[in-house]
């Protein structure tokens, strides 16, 4: 035996100090079939392995492709042949890009030769959709998962595809379900928010004066909010009939002629008026307003709008427009009273502006006319005159006088003499009235300053001539027995 030879026995452990042949046979028997256990089971171990990997391979529930160098499949299950619509043995020997839609495959193929370079599992078009392209021409969306696998001869690449068909119709109808969700709940609050609208306005015209009506296309009324119904306003109204088979139009037959008019020419209208007499005999305003109203088809299918109860209003211009009158009248009674008092006349109101001067005051002072304008102050009126020059003894002591002026007037107590220029003269009189404001009179003392003032003259030239004759005189008072020098 070969081995006895290469291994020999030490000297005296057999005959002739070597291990006789037939121990050395049963030596590499043992030893052969030692290793031929340890293959059986390394070879037991590989089947099973192999076994499993293909059942792995073969009832994935996604799609399984081996892909070479090349990027041609060299091996795939049948999920894989069946989602790409070819059978398997079809399927062995063909290009992966044949697979994937012709506007990714330039990219596709950019990314399988990096990846065969550098081999790493990751998932393929992360973040992107990807689509598998079916024998016949149809595309799917598909999640692909990728990575090496080493086989004998090298590596390649094992790629499982998973069809996201189901997946994506499921995820569309969950994105629809929760659209529709939003929409419903947004529908529901527009809804709820209408009705709580139409709850405000309900309450709004239930509480107000005003109510709401509709007519159809013919002109006639067929509705009338509720709050109206039975208002003595539309005690006569009838559901059906137009406004002016209900109303007396001889109350106003321009006004409901133009209204009419109106409503045959489509023509919105607003704050038409009329009065209506009710069973109780009085008589009550109304206003109403309204618009046409079409279809989409642009036909016209009648009218909206909206009515108000103005009688109280009416009543209440009416009663300012009486009073107006009398207050006008009351004024023109005053006009034509102090216009026939003979001297000048100013009314002045509690806030110092002037009111009204009669007609003898423009007469008398047809210079100063100009400053004393209606609605302007006494002051102001004060200082224009006093910067005029109309009063000589105004010039050069213009704010003197003015505040002197005031003085005298909100003292509004006897009476000033005042020159003019021209040589008149003027008394100036002032009186409180029980409104706060005031009267001023101003009388032409011209005639009488000049009697005075020939009187004072006389009186010194009678007494120039007494002194010239040496002469006095006497005079004796009977009824107060006095004498005067």
């Amino acid at each position: 035996c070969l081995l006895a030879f290469i291994f020999p026995f030490p000297a005296g452990a057999g005959v002739g100090g070597h291990v006789t042949p037939i121990i050395s046979f049963i030596v590499v028997g043992l030893i052969v079939v030692g290793l031929s256990n340890v293959l059986r089971d390394a070879a037991d171990r590989a089947s099973r392995l192999y076994e499993s990997f293909n059942a792995v391979f073969e009832f994935n529930p996604d799609g399984v492709l081996l892909i070479d160098a090349d990027g041609r499949i060299t091996d795939g299950n049948q999920k894989a042949a069946s989602m790409l619509g070819v059978t398997r043995d079809r399927l062995i020997g063909t290009s992966i890009s044949s697979f994937v839609p012709e506007r990714f495959r330039a990219h596709h193929n950019s990314h399988v030769a990096s990846f065969l370079t550098a081999p790493r599992g990751r998932a393929m078009g992360a973040g992107l959709d990807l689509f598998a392209l079916r024998a016949d021409g149809t595309e799917f969306p598909v999640d692909v998962q990728i990575g090496p696998i080493a086989v004998p001869g090298g590596t390649r690449a094992i790629a499982t595809i998973r069809d996201l068909t189901v997946h994506k119709a499921l995820s569309a109808a969950l994105d629809e379900s929760r659209h529709q969700q939003v929409v419903l709940r947004e529908r529901q609050r527009v809804s709820d928010e209408l009705e709580r609208s139409e709850a405000r306005l309900r309450d709004f015209v239930d509480l107000s004066s005003d109510w709401l009506w509709e007519q159809d296309a013919d002109l006639r009324l067929t509705w009338v909010s509720e709050s109206t119904v039975n208002a003595l306003y539309y005690a006569n109204a009838r559901i059906g009939a137009r406004r002016w088979d209900y109303h007396d139009t001889s109350l106003d037959p321009e006004g409901w002629a133009a209204h009419r008019a109106d409503l045959e020419a489509l023509r919105p209208f607003r704050d038409f008026q009329y009065k209506t007499i009710g069973p109780d005999g009085v008589t009550r305003y109304s206003s109403i307003s309204g618009k046409p109203l079409f279809d989409p088809n642009g036909t016209f299918i009648g009218y909206r709008g909206v009515g108000h109860r103005i009688t109280e209003r009416i009543e209440a211009e009416r009663a300012i427009l009486e009073e107006k009158e009398r207050a006008e009248r009351a004024e023109a009674r005053l006009r034509d009273a102090i216009d026939s008092i003979s001297e000048g006349v100013m009314i002045w109101d509690a806030e110092d502006r002037l009111v009204a001067r009669n007609e003898i005051y423009r007469r008398s002072e047809p210079d100063l006319l100009k400053c004393f304008r209606v609605g302007e102050t006494f002051e102001t009126i004060m200082a224009d005159v006093a910067w005029s020059g109309l009063i000589p003894e105004t010039v050069g002591h213009e704010d003197e006088w003015v505040a002197a002026r005031l003085r005298f007037h909100r003292a509004a107590s006897g009476g000033v003499e005042r020159r003019l220029k021209g040589g008149r003269w003027t008394m100036v009189t002032e009186r409180r009235m029980r409104d706060g404001g005031t009267v001023t009179l101003h009388v032409d003392i011209t005639d009488r300053k000049e009697i005075e003032l020939a009187l004072l003259e006389t009186q010194e030239r009678f007494e120039r001539a007494q002194a010239i004759a040496e002469i006095g005189t006497w005079e004796y008072d009977t009824d107060t027995d006095k004498w005067y020098m």
